[in-house]
């Protein structure tokens, strides 16, 4: 089906397109699937506005301290900060500390911002904050992005859906929304299996 379809098809029967909210969510997503010859439709599509988002999927800054200098961090434990000297680009930052620690500092409250400055040692380090005019379908706020290297190129300017692409190692790319992909719906449980008000998900492949 062509994204528009599949979300119509996944709202009149489950919930709506998956929505991953961390890379746990991606992997639990790629086991349910449990096919490797397949790439697949997610809920994740380009919106007309960019907002300011987490790298480690807590979703959108609703207040920052700004500076009219760049300021960054390059890696993040639980309230646990080191940082790494050897040179990268933001993306290459992010995958490595997604392999070795959970992923780039997150600075949600002023002691956080204090924190990442002082392991920073006040040099000019990367923080996972990241501009993003990629939308959920369930209109989700999470800010988790497990694109390819490269990824998203809105080649040919009009690739405005993501799918979980299988020849890029399971990675997401945009691709045009009129392709046709089989597709994840995603499933509200309202019961025992709920814990503590976390959305469990169910995942269908047509």
């Amino acid at each position: 089906m062509t994204w528009k379809e599949a979300q119509a098809f996944c709202r009149a029967n489950q919930a709506d397109l998956a929505t991953v909210d961390s890379m746990e969510d991606h992997v639990r997503l790629l086991e349910s699937i449990n096919r490797t010859d397949v790439s697949v439709w997610l809920g994740l599509t380009k919106s007309k506005t960019k907002r300011w988002m987490w790298s480690e999927g807590i979703g959108t800054v609703t207040a920052t301290r700004w500076r009219s200098t760049k300021f960054a961090d390059d890696s993040y434990g639980v309230e646990h900060y080191t940082l790494h000297t050897k040179l990268m680009s933001w993306r290459a930052a992010q995958t490595f500390c997604r392999q070795h620690y959970t992923d780039l500092a997150s600075e949600t409250t002023e002691a956080q911002h204090v924190n990442v400055y002082r392991s920073g040692q006040h040099k000019y380090v990367w923080i996972g904050l990241f501009r993003d005019s990629w939308t959920w379908s369930d209109q989700s706020t999470g800010s988790f992005r497990n694109w390819h290297k490269g990824m998203p190129d809105d080649a040919g300017g009009r690739q405005n859906c993501a799918r979980i692409a299988t020849a890029f190692k399971n990675q997401w790319d945009d691709v045009s929304c009129a392709n046709k992909y089989p597709f994840v719906c995603n499933n509200i449980q309202l019961n025992e299996d709920t814990c503590g008000g976390k959305r469990l998900i169910r995942f269908h492949l047509p």
